[in-house]
């Protein structure tokens, strides 16, 4: 079993704390699921802290997905628009290449 935390940068450090004590679960000595967290850069950060510690030293792969490029956004983006219904080449050749330049300013 997988359990999926998403936006785990949001979580209270107790969470982690509460976290690890469920993952010292064990069945047949297995695990009886694996974590994964997801969520913003300051999520790292939080398991740093003391009370987060216990569930940060069982922490096996991290891994950083690097902002998207221009031309990557682009792609996304219309992907989505399509699995959304979106048929206006309109919006998606003027409105997304303005709202790809504003948000590659950040």
């Amino acid at each position: 079993m997988i359990l999926v935390i998403d936006e785990a940068h949001l979580l209270r450090p107790e969470v982690f704390a509460e976290l690890h004590t469920l993952l010292q679960f064990n069945h047949d000595s297995k695990s009886v699921f694996s974590l994964v967290l997801s969520g913003q850069v300051n999520l790292i950060d939080k398991l740093t802290y003391r009370t987060s510690a216990p569930l940060a030293s069982r922490v096996t792969t991290k891994t950083h997905i690097t902002n998207l490029d221009e031309s990557q956004i682009t792609i996304y983006l219309e992907h989505h628009l399509k699995v959304a219904g979106e048929k206006n080449n309109y919006f998606l050749h003027n409105q997304l290449q303005g709202f790809i330049k504003h948000h590659l300013e950040f």
